[in-house]
């Protein structure tokens, strides 16, 4: 949970074209900034200090050394703060076309934690953000959680092995697991369990324990499994002791 009055904005930047490449550079002077884009050649190209676009030259380009460049969306979950700048063209009907912008905001909703901050620097009509982008945003974060310790180590990518201690638990308090019944913290790589765990632990720092409320789709949806009901909310406290 990021508290942005307590530490320093990590700035990601979404969409790196004539608009979101100059904001990342001007961000990047003072700040740690993270320049997305789905292009792989761009990301290619501005890594090697080059803008095809000459929106930026490439001395200023290659003077900036808080910036790096990723098409990685999880790489985005190190940010606190995020500037939408995708392209909206006219239509056909000399409408703004919101398909990019949708986009972005589906990719974020899956990526952005509570208290983490949003902007909308793309071309829209009055209202689009609140009534487009916004719950896009509260759909796709679906996962919920609680901070009861944060730590200070490092935070988990998709790939990685964990060390933790956990306990989980049904809505009506029944407790299905725990790794604290056999006193053994358990280790697993983050892409052999629910999709609610691999996304909920890549927002703790080594040394957190979270609370994660873990809706169907992000469990064990309408199937189940062992002790769990098909269609269950589930309640994980999940302790993070080590990252590898």
């Amino acid at each position: 949970m990021h508290k942005l009055e307590n530490s320093s904005p990590v700035i990601a930047i979404v969409g790196l074209g004539y608009v979101g490449l100059p904001l990342a550079v001007e961000f990047a002077k003072k700040y740690q900034t993270i320049g997305f884009d789905i292009n792989q050649a761009r990301i290619k190209e501005l890594r090697s200090g080059t803008d095809s676009t000459l929106e930026v030259e490439q001395q200023a380009l290659q003077a900036v050394k808080q910036l790096s460049y990723t098409a990685d969306p999880d790489e985005l979950r190190q940010a606190n703060v995020y500037i939408v700048t995708v392209p909206t063209p006219i239509d056909q009907y000399k409408q703004p076309d919101l398909t990019l912008l949708i986009k972005a905001s589906k990719l974020l909703g899956k990526v952005i934690s509570e208290d983490d901050v949003v902007i909308y620097e793309s071309t829209v009509y009055p209202g689009a953000t609140e009534e487009v982008c916004a719950p896009i945003l509260e759909k796709e974060s679906g996962l919920k959680y609680k901070v009861n310790i944060m730590g200070k180590g490092q935070k988990p990518k998709a790939k990685s092995n964990v060390t933790v201690h956990y306990r989980g638990m049904l809505l009506n308090g029944v407790v299905f697991d725990s790794s604290y019944d056999s006193d053994e913290p358990i280790k697993f790589n983050l892409k052999r369990v629910i999709k609610g765990w691999t996304e909920g632990l890549q927002l703790m720092p080594e040394g957190s324990v979270f609370v994660f409320l873990i809706p169907p789709e992000l469990a064990y949806g309408d199937k189940g499994t062992a002790g769990i009901p098909p269609n269950s909310t589930l309640l994980f406290e999940v302790e993070l002791y080590d990252i590898k």
